[in-house]
C-alpha cells in the first residue's frame, strides 16, 4: 500500500502539492524577525517594580503612624512585578508553542532554547553563592549573615525545586538566592506546558486553559485554611500560581485567532474601560489590605493582576491603548527590560553585599548615607547585568537560535495521511472531478481497478 500511495501523490498536479504546502506553512508560522518593543517595555516596568520593592520599600525605616510610613505601606504593592513577569512568560512561551506545535522537532528545540537562555546566568549566580559561602564558612562578616544564613539544601536550587522546600519550611531561605523561587515556578511550567499544548486537542484548548487557571485561586484558598504555611505555599508553588502563566498563554491564543481578534478589535473601547477598572482595583489593594500571603490576595488579587496584564498584552497587540504603548516603547524601559533577567537574579545579592562591605550592616534605608549605598548597589546591579548580557545571555540566545524548528515535509505528510483509513485524497479519475472531488481510500482503490 505505501507504494500505491507514492504513485497517487506523484500523480497529483503541482497546484495541489503547492496548496498542501501552503496549508502546512500556514499551520506552522515562520519565526518572527522583529522584536516587539512594547514587550521589552513591560519587562522593564516589571523589573523596576521588583527592584523598588526589594531596595526601597522592604527596607525603609519609618515611624509608625507617620506619613512616610503610610507611603511606604502603599508602595509595598510594587511586589506585583513578579506577577507581571509570570503573565508575560505565559504569553511569550504560549505563543511560541502554539506557533510551533506542528513542527517535527517541537520538544527538542523548545527545551534546548530555554536551557541556553536560562541556565548560564542562573549557574553563575549559584557559583557566586557557593564562593561566598566558602569564603565566610566559619563566621559571617557584619551584615553578610542576612545574605547567606539559613540556605535551603543546595540540590533544590540545582533541580529548581526550591519553591517546594520554601513552602514546606515556611521560609525563603538565604536571601542571596531567595528570589529564585519564581524561576523554579517558571521552569516547572516550561517543563509541563509544552506537553499540554502538544497533546490537548485544539477544540478544547481554550476551555482547558480557563479551567486550569480558575483552579489556582481555589487551591490558594484551600491551602490558606488547611496549612499553617498556606499563605506562603500559595505564593510560591506552580499549581497555585499558574493562573498568571495560563492567562498569559490565553492572551497568546487570542492574538493568533483572526475571528477572536476581530471581536477584540471591534470592542476595544469596552475592553479599555475594563482594563482601566482592573488597574484601579489593583492599585487599591493596599487600601483593601491585600498584601503578599494575605487571604484577599489569594482569592482575587493574583487573578485580577493576571487578567489585567493579559488584557493589556492583547490590546497592545491589536494597536490599541496607544498612550500606554508609547510609554512602553521608551528607550530606557526597553534597555532595562532587555537585561531584566540578570537584574532579577543578582539585585538582592549585590544589595546585601554592598551594605555589608561598606557599612557593615544588613540593608536598611533610614539615612542619606544608606540611600547612597542603595543607589550604588542599584548602579552595580545594572552594570553587572549589562556585562552578563554581553558575555553570556546575548551570545547564548544567538546560539540557541541556530537550532530552528522544522516544518514537516509536505509530500511525506500527504503519504502519512493516505495511510489513514478515513483519509481524503484527490480523485484520479479523468473528467471534471479531477482536483475537486475528494475520495476515500476505498473509493480510490475501486477507481484504479
Amino acid at each position: 500500500m505505501p507504494y500505491l500511495a507514492q504513485i497517487l501523490v506523484s500523480a497529483m498536479p503541482d497546484s495541489q502539492i503547492n496548496m498542501q504546502k501552503s496549508i502546512a506553512e500556514h499551520r506552522v508560522k515562520p519565526e518572527p524577525t522583529q522584536r516587539v518593543l512594547e514587550l521589552d517595555g513591560i519587562r522593564g516596568i516589571a523589573i523596576l517594580l521588583v527592584v523598588f520593592f526589594h531596595y526601597f520599600t522592604q527596607h525603609a525605616q519609618t515611624i509608625p503612624g507617620s506619613l512616610p510610613a503610610y507611603v511606604v505601606k502603599y508602595l509595598s504593592i510594587t511586589w506585583i512585578g513578579v506577577d507581571i513577569f509570570f503573565v508575560l512568560s505565559g504569553y511569550l512561551v504560549g505563543g511560541i508553542l502554539l506557533d510551533k506545535r506542528g513542527t517535527t522537532n517541537y520538544f527538542k528545540v523548545f527545551y534546548l532554547r530555554r536551557s541556553v537562555r536560562i541556565f548560564p546566568p542562573y549557574i553563575l549566580l549559584l557559583l557566586f553563592f557557593v564562593v561566598a559561602e566558602k569564603m565566610w564558612a566559619s563566621s559571617f562578616p557584619a551584615g553578610m549573615g542576612w545574605l547567606l544564613d539559613k540556605p535551603l539544601p543546595f540540590w533544590t536550587y540545582g533541580l529548581y525545586l526550591q519553591n517546594f522546600w520554601m513552602a514546606f519550611q515556611g521560609d525563603f531561605g538565604a536571601n542571596f538566592i531567595a528570589a529564585t523561587w519564581s524561576l523554579a515556578v517558571e521552569e516547572q511550567f516550561y517543563l509541563l506546558f509544552p506537553l499540554f499544548v502538544y497533546w490537548c486537542p485544539k477544540r478544547h484548548m481554550v476551555k482547558m486553559l480557563v479551567l486550569l487557571a480558575v483552579t489556582a485561586p481555589l487551591l490558594r484558598v484551600v491551602l490558606f485554611f488547611v496549612w499553617q504555611n498556606g499563605g506562603l505555599a500559595g505564593y510560591v508553588l506552580l499549581f497555585t500560581r499558574w493562573d498568571s502563566l495560563l492567562l498569559g498563554a490565553l492572551g497568546a491564543w487570542v492574538v493568533r485567532k483572526p475571528k477572536v481578534l476581530e471581536w477584540f478589535s471591534s470592542h476595544w473601547q469596552r475592553l479599555e474601560k475594563l482594563l482601566f477598572g482592573l488597574c484601579l482595583l489593583v492599585v487599591s489593594f493596599p487600601f483593601l489590605g491585600f498584601y503578599q500571603f494575605t487571604f484577599g490576595m489569594a482569592v482575587i488579587g493574583h487573578f485580577s493582576i493576571a487578567v489585567a496584564a493579559s488584557l493589556l498584552l492583547v490590546l497592545v497587540a491589536i494597536g490599541r491603548v496607544s498612550y500606554v504603548a508609547a510609554v512602553l516603547r521608551l528607550g530606557v524601559l526597553r534597555y532595562i527590560g532587555r537585561m531584566s533577567y540578570s537584574i532579577y537574579l543578582y539585585h538582592t545579592a549585590i544589595l546585601g553585599g554592598t551594605f555589608s562591605l561598606l557599612l557593615k550592616i544588613e540593608p536598611r534605608l533610614g539615612s542619606i548615607k544608606e540611600l547612597g549605598v542603595t543607589l550604588l548597589a542599584l548602579t552595580l546591579t545594572i552594570l553587572l547585568a549589562q556585562l552578563t548580557w554581553v558575555l553570556f545571555e546575548n551570545r547564548f540566545i544567538k546560539f540557541g537560535h541556530r537550532f530552528s524548528y522544522r516544518m514537516p515535509d509536505t509530500r511525506n505528510e500527504i503519504l502519512d495521511d493516505l495511510e489513514k483509513p478515513d483519509s481524503k485524497i484527490p480523485a484520479l479519475v479523468p473528467g471534471p472531478a479531477m482536483n475537486s472531488v475528494p475520495m476515500t481510500r476505498r473509493e480510490s482503490r475501486k477507481s484504479l481497478g
